[in-house]
């Protein structure tokens, strides 16, 4: 799995908590908007709105998203490692060095998003919005084929529908990742 993708989906979901919490919004040149600075509950949330709110003018979400992203694995970590979510696992590294990863502490709770979305897909269901925002980060980043079992053409442009069925400024926000990932997945293949 492509950890600069991963990390672009985790940046954008950064962003999207804050634009569903109505904080941020997304005007028409693109650029991330801070239209609420109160600050949210979640301290990683907290830090993020006080980054764009100290800007001296609104940023372009490809580079709030390049930005966030430079991190976003080690700080959405952290947060679930606080949480109680994830567990930091460190391991000694045969020649120099440590390595850390994270495994869930409950895998049934780890495991139960999956179970989620495939049964609302297969049953017909419609998502929630949480589900929803889910389900397109899962989509611009490629996940879904790890997540879902049915990954045929119906089935995504399906996905993709729901996705998008959210209030502002998610979808504007999902849009700039899949024109970002399109756009860093053509500049990797014309190399």
């Amino acid at each position: 799995m492509d950890q600069d993708l991963i990390a672009l989906g985790l940046a954008c979901a950064m962003l999207a908590e804050l634009g569903a919490g109505q904080h941020i919004d997304v005007d028409q040149q693109g650029r991330v908007v801070v239209v609420n600075r109160r600050p949210p509950p979640d301290a990683l949330a907290h830090t993020v709105l006080d980054q764009l709110a100290a800007e001296p003018e609104p940023v372009h979400v490809y580079d709030c998203l390049r930005f966030l992203s430079k991190d976003a694995y080690q700080q959405v970590a952290r947060r679930m490692v606080l949480s109680g979510d994830l567990r930091e696992i460190t391991r000694k590294r045969l020649f120099g060095g440590q390595r850390t990863s994270y495994a869930p502490t409950d895998n049934n709770t780890a495991y139960w998003a999956c179970a989620r979305l495939n049964t609302s897909m297969s049953k017909g269901r419609d998502f929630d919005p949480f589900d929803r925002v889910l389900v397109g980060l899962l989509l611009s980043t490629g996940v879904y084929r790890r997540v879902f079992e049915n990954t045929s053409g119906s089935a995504v442009t399906q996905l993709t529908a729901y996705s998008r069925q959210t209030r502002q400024p998610i979808p504007a926000l999902l849009g700039h990742l899949d024109s970002f990932v399109g756009n860093t997945a053509s500049t990797v293949t014309a190399r």
